[in-house]
């Protein structure tokens, strides 16, 4: 879901007709690929050089609970 999606007191429209089989069809293919996407993602040069270095937290932060 988009946070573009909710609103105050609800949400924008309704689910569309046939989501719960949509839903359904994706969680089933999903599992079985996951490997693969990981190996895309984390196998990539360019991911690598994009994440170098974003969220590192250092070894003092971690102690001290910060």
């Amino acid at each position: 879901m988009h946070p573009g999606w909710l609103r105050l007191g609800g949400v924008a429209d309704d689910l569309p007709s046939g989501w719960r089989e949509l839903i359904s069809d994706f969680l089933d293919y999903l599992p079985s690929r996951l490997d693969e996407y990981d190996a895309l993602v984390l196998g990539s040069r360019i991911t690598k050089a994009r994440a170098k270095g974003v969220g590192v937290l250092r070894t003092a932060e971690r102690s001290s609970g910060a």
